[in-house]
């Protein structure tokens, strides 16, 4: 196991240790493992998705959790670090053909044991340890595990992951930014900000900006309750980097060699890594260390290999970096500037995506967002890109702006507000505002829903149809 490179920074930095023993239990409910630390509730774990949720970091309750599920469960319901157990190389959730799930041990330690089938001869074996860490003061995760596979994919070792972190409205980011211990021997970070996973820096995932060594860490910060952290104490391979996610800012620790054949005639990998949650002062002085991350956000870096081999295996755009235009909920959003990367940025930011017969696009000279059909077939639409924007119980939304019109005849441009449950292919008939023809000079339209229930997330959109133009400014998402 290597020297932790963490605590090693943080030497003067914690709090003195804290004795403390757990006594942890387990009990079924549905597809899920309920944890709790003798009656404090502390985390649930999905049989199905083979996720734990860390629900309270801390024996002392600070996070106030409960083990309550709510359904439909899916991505709103998690509460803490979200922590895959599982080997990942295909997609997101569970690859393996077929797996079990052992508790092991509980009391001091909880253990599980899992086992996963991938292939005929493939098989992957993962030992989840919850227990007391007394240098933080905190419950910690460590994950061992081995896979061994036929083929030689790119795997993930870990996931950073937690509540507070990709939210849209800013009462809800309690995380605001990514620090980690670089190649180098230094400490690298970014604030939030929606247009940073997409940028070149970002995405070397291969190269140095990205790269985290063994014994290195990745946290993410910082709060009072929790500011959780992968600690990387062992790996068969050096080359382990890091991907944002452009969803939620999630960070994907990527092993990107397997061992050599082994006797067997198969590809091994091997990683060990540890999530703790580091004290806020101390979390705040690793920041004042660190330094900001090369974005690399010019157009030259159109042209490198490596930036568009990443983009497009993450199914992203090459959208123009200085036309990036941000969408921040809860104020208006005037389009004055495109967004700067080096700043904190809670919100979305307007997607340029091509579609037929017409553009999307900032027009610098009036300073908002243009959407331009060039003959009658243009049906454009401008979405936000970034962390999904939560509906709210028993809350409604308004959406406006002010638009500027030079449309043919039979042209048109709107806007739509729709709530829904999972994923915006949800939205079949959307919620639009009044529709604007002809020439319009600086006209507010809105569109408004009342409060949704059975919905978690709102859909957005500007929209065009037919020959013309429409500007689009002051765009305000609010509750009401």
């Amino acid at each position: 196991m290597s020297e932790s490179l963490l605590r090693k920074r943080l030497a003067g930095h914690l709090p003195p240790p804290k004795n403390y023993v757990p006594d942890f239990k387990v009990r079924d409910q549905d597809e899920f493992i309920l944890i709790s630390d003798a009656d404090k509730p502390v985390a649930t774990f999905h049989r199905e998705w083979l996720m734990l949720d860390l629900r309270e970091s801390h024996p002392d309750g600070r996070a106030k959790a409960t083990l309550d599920i709510r359904r439909p469960y899916h991505n709103v319901d998690f509460r803490g670090t979200m922590i895959p157990c599982n080997w990942k190389h295909e997609s997101q959730m569970v690859d393996s053909l077929s797996n079990t799930v052992a508790i092991v041990e509980t009391g001091e330690r909880l253990v599980l044991r899992l086992e996963e089938t991938f292939g005929e001869d493939e098989s992957g074996l993962t030992e989840i340890t919850l227990h007391y860490d007394a240098g933080f003061g905190c419950y910690a995760v460590e994950r061992k595990a081995t896979l061994a596979m036929h083929t030689p994919p790119i795997v993930e070792g870990a996931n950073l992951w937690a509540n507070g972190t990709g939210m849209a409205w800013p009462s809800e980011a309690t995380l605001r930014y990514t620090l980690w211990s670089n190649a180098e021997g230094g400490l690298t970070w970014f604030p939030h900000n929606p247009l940073t996973p997409n940028l070149p820096g970002n995405g070397d995932v291969t190269g140095p900006r990205r790269r985290l060594p063994i014994g290195g860490f990745i946290a993410m910060g910082e709060r009072e309750t929790s500011n959780p952290a992968i600690e990387i104490l062992d790996s068969h391979t050096a080359a382990i980097g890091c991907a944002t996610c452009s969803a939620v800012y999630d960070e994907h620790v990527i092993l990107g060699c397997p061992a050599p054949l082994d006797d067997t005639g198969k590809y091994q990998w091997r990683f060990h890594c540890r999530w703790v949650s580091i004290p806020q002062s101390a979390m705040a002085h690793l920041r004042e260390q660190a330094q900001m991350l090369d974005f690399s956000a010019t157009p030259d870096q159109y042209d490198e290999w490596a930036y568009l081999d990443f983009i497009r295996s993450a199914g992203r755009q090459v959208q123009p970096f200085e036309i990036s235009l941000p969408f921040r909920l809860g104020e208006v959003n005037r389009f004055e500037a495109p967004i700067d990367p080096r700043e904190e940025l809670i919100g979305l930011y307007w997607y340029f995506n091509p579609q037929p017969y017409g553009r999307v696009t900032w027009d610098r000279e009036a300073r908002s967002l243009l959407m331009e059909g060039r003959d009658a077939r243009a049906d454009l639409s401008s979405l936000p890109c970034g962390p999904g924007i939560r509906c709210h119980e028993n809350t409604g939304y308004r959406l406006s702006a002010k638009v500027r019109t030079e449309l043919d005849e039979g042209a048109e441009a709107w806007l739509e507000l729709t709530p829904f449950l999972y994923s915006p292919g949800e939205v079949k008939e959307p919620v639009t505002s009044p529709r604007l023809t002809g020439m319009k000079d600086g006209t507010v339209i809105s569109v408004s829903i009342p409060p949704s229930p059975g919905k978690d997330y709102l859909s957005v959109a500007l929209r065009l149809r037919g020959k013309g133009k429409a500007w689009f400014d002051e765009v305000t998402l609010m509750p009401q």
